[in-house]
Formats: structure tokens, C-alpha cells, sequence
């Protein structure tokens, strides 16, 4: 059923004028803010971390944050009718730079980013300047039908795909990067549950540890990016992209893979304070799943 509602999302992203799609999709997202239930109360939950003590904030974030999302859904089903030289004109470079020099070292990059903006145009984006760009994405959590469906629109840049449930997958990412390739990797979220603990906010949580071991094992650098709708300009999106993380090893690998990843962990959660209502998580990470304190059920 799934695959048939994103078919038809699909079809409406491409009969339509974009500014119409995004106005089918605001009401969509009205009406869920009012029908979601698990999901809507960890949206909530995941505020009151970001934003403790601003409860009409919080219900502000929320509503817009269900906004954002279906228009970001709108621009990723847009993707196969997109031709290549359409997406730069979309995006207002914000430093770019910083991912050529770091590509420049010659050890690939590993580009990290988070459930943040538009992570899935992102990566369009990145592929359609013919950057080597392998991303890799969960195949369980959707499931096997829609993770293959996706590919089409994934690879549609030229992006190749990778399933996070893949044997061998460090060890196939460490030869893409030693062919000098750009490995990107969602890791605001530890899907495997094979993650570290770190301070994320005012908790801990689980964050994925593959950054952090990829980059020690290869001396690939680190950067951190993300593609955030913006409010202002002709071009809705903006390509934030961090200078590389510095980073000096201690000789223990265990405290360095924790040390790294949290130096990750801080640097979306800058990200995340800055622009709540485009992170897009709604389970929540929390070590600890309180009620929040917005009555929300």
C-alpha cells in the first residue's frame, strides 16, 4: 500500500505546479497533526529536549515541523521528473568549499548529516556535480519492496546505494573511500543499535559509532553538511556544509570512537537547535521516555 500512496504522491509532484504540491501537502500535514498518535507525541517528546519550558513554542515547532516535512516529501518525489542542471538552482552554496578540501587530501571524505532539512535531496544534490558520492540508507526499517522502490529515486543523480543491513559493509566502505570516494551517512539516529552513548542535549543517546571507526581506520576527514529549506531568498534550500572536524587521536581506539562521535553528536545538535522544526525524528532517541509535559497522548 505503501508503494502505491508514494506512486501517487509521485504523479501529484509532476501533474502539478510545485507551489500547488506544497499546498496539498500543508493541508495533509494540518489534518496529521491532529490524527498522529505515537508519532505526535514523540515529535513532543523530542522538542521538550531542544526547547524545555517553551510549551507554546513547542506546539508552534510541531505544527511547522509537520509543514516542513511534507514539503520536503513533496521535493523528494520530485526527484525522477528533476533534470540534473535543475537542482543547483534550487540551492544557495554554504560552504562548499569545505567539502573540496577536504576531498582534495586524497583519502575520500566522509560526509555526515542528520534526519535534518533534506537529507535525501542531499544527496541528489552532491551526485549532480559528479561527485563520487556512495550513500547508505536502512532497508529493514522500510522494508526490502520500498527500499528498492527508492532506489530509482536515489540513484536517479547518479548516487550509489548501499543497504545499511549489508555484510561487510565497513569493509566495502573503506574501499570506496580509498578510491578517494565521498561515503555520506545519516547518523542522527543508531539504527543498527550497535551505537555509543553521547550527550545529545540536555540526555544521552544512542549515536552510530560507523562515522567515527570509518574515519579512524582510513584517515578520512569528517565534515559534517546538511540541505535546509530556506524561508528567505529565491532558492528554497541552503547547502550547509561545516569546515572538517579536527581531530587528534589519543591511542586508544574505544576512547577516540567515543571522543569522535561526540564531537559529531555536538555538532548536529547545533544544527538541531537552530532549526527545529526540520528535524524530522519521530521516534524518540531519549535514554529516558518521559511524558512530556504538553499533555500531548
Amino acid at each position: 500500500m505503501k508503494i502505491w500512496l508514494i506512486k501517487f504522491g509521485t504523479l501529484v509532484a509532476l501533474v502539478f505546479p510545485r507551489f500547488l504540491s506544497y499546498l496539498i501537502a500543508g493541508l495533509l500535514a494540518h489534518f496529521a497533526y491532529f490524527l498522529l498518535g505515537k508519532r505526535k507525541k514523540a515529535l513532543f517528546t523530542n522538542l521538550h529536549h531542544i526547547c524545555p519550558g517553551e510549551t507554546e513554542r513547542r506546539v508552534f515547532l510541531a505544527r511547522k515541523t509537520l509543514q516542513n516535512f511534507a514539503r520536503a516529501t513533496v521535493d523528494f518525489l520530485s526527484i525522477p521528473s528533476t533534470k540534473r542542471d535543475e537542482l543547483p538552482g534550487m540551492v544557495r552554496d554554504e560552504g562548499m568549499e569545505n567539502l573540496d578540501r577536504a576531498h582534495a587530501k586524497g583519502r575520500g571524505v566522509i560526509v555526515v548529516t542528520a534526519h535534518l532539512g533534506n537529507w535525501e535531496l542531499a544527496g541528489c544534490y552532491l551526485a549532480s556535480f559528479s561527485y563520487p558520492i556512495t550513500a547508505v540508507a536502512e532497508s529493514k526499517g522500510p522494508g526490502e519492496k520500498i527500499f528498492e522502490f527508492y532506489l530509482h529515486y536515489r540513484q536517479h543523480m547518479g548516487m550509489k546505494i548501499v543497504a545499511l543491513e549489508e555484510k561487510g559493509l565497513i569493509h566495502r566502505l573503506l574501499g570506496v573511500l580509498d578510491q578517494k570516494g565521498i561515503v555520506v551517512l545519516v547518523a542522527d539516529r543508531d539504527l543498527s543499535e550497535s551505537g555509543i552513548r553521547v550527550r545529545f542535549f540536555d540526555s544521552t543517546v544512542s549515536f552510530p559509532q560507523g562515522p567515527a571507526v570509518l574515519a579512524l581506520r582510513s584517515g578520512a576527514p569528517i565534515i559534517c553538511g546538511y540541505l535546509l529549506r530556506s524561508e528567505r531568498g529565491e532558492k528554497p534550500y541552503r547547502a550547509v556544509v561545516d569546515p572538517m572536524i579536527e581531530f587528534k587521536r589519543s591511542g586508544r581506539l574505544s576512547e577516540d570512537v567515543r571522543s569522535l562521535t561526540q564531537m559529531i553528536a555536538d555538532r548536529i545538535a547545533n544544527q538541531v537547535m537552530r532549526f527545529p522544526d526540520q528535524w524530522y525524528v519521530f521516534q524518540p532517541p531519549w535514554e529516558e521516555h518521559h511524558a512530556h509535559p504538553d499533555g500531548v497522548r
